[in-house]
């Protein structure tokens, strides 16, 4: 078991500004690394759900770095105009800072994502072959939108919406996902 150091950090994607803490064992040989990538909620470095990685997997030779997403804590950006892809990025960024360092493995360093994060890992993975691994906690075997029409028809049921205000409320939630696709119009959407 190895003692625990933690050092706040600051990477860059882009021209945005990410703030992190890293929490690495006090030993002198580089470690492998884990990216903590975060669920839709949640996005600041000190949220409490993370706790048992940043105190066990150092203790056990594992560094982990968990940043405050763009837009949350002293990361710059904004969260709601981000799409999967500029996360991801965001993630791609934080792994090569880590590689840079000489006291992480770089070849052995992964991305554990919950939830939402566990769409985006895959995506940064896809992109930068060299990440290690994924660890993906409630990750979801449909599409973002296929989950999001789920989520809205069981809420609104739960609310005691009749069967065919919550098949036009999936019927407007698919016009929406078709204008952030880009294949309907702002307008088309509107009306």
């Amino acid at each position: 078991m190895y003692s625990i150091t933690s050092e706040d950090i600051v990477f860059l994607n882009d021209e945005l500004r990410f703030a992190g803490t890293l929490y690495r064992p006090e030993n002198p040989n580089p470690c492998p690394a884990v990216v903590i990538v975060h669920p839709a909620s949640g996005g600041e470095r000190t949220d409490p759900f993370y706790v048992h990685l940043i105190s066990e997997l150092p203790r056990h030779g594992m560094a982990v770095l968990v940043f405050d997403r763009r837009g949350s804590g002293q990361s710059e950006g904004d969260f709601e105009l981000a799409g999967f892809d500029d996360l991801a990025n965001d993630v791609i960024a934080a792994v090569e800072y880590l590689q840079a360092r000489p006291d992480i493995d770089g070849a052995r360093i992964g991305l554990h994502g919950t939830s939402q994060g566990g769409w985006i890992a895959p995506i940064a993975a896809a992109r930068k072959p060299d990440i290690a691994f994924i660890v993906a906690v409630s990750a979801c075997g449909v599409t973002p939108a296929e989950q999001m029409d789920y989520g809205v028809a069981f809420h609104l049921k739960q609310e005691g919406f009749d069967q065919p205000s919550i098949s036009k409320a999936i019927e407007l939630r698919t016009r929406v996902n078709q204008y952030f696709r880009g294949l309907a119009s702002k307008e088309e959407v509107a009306a």
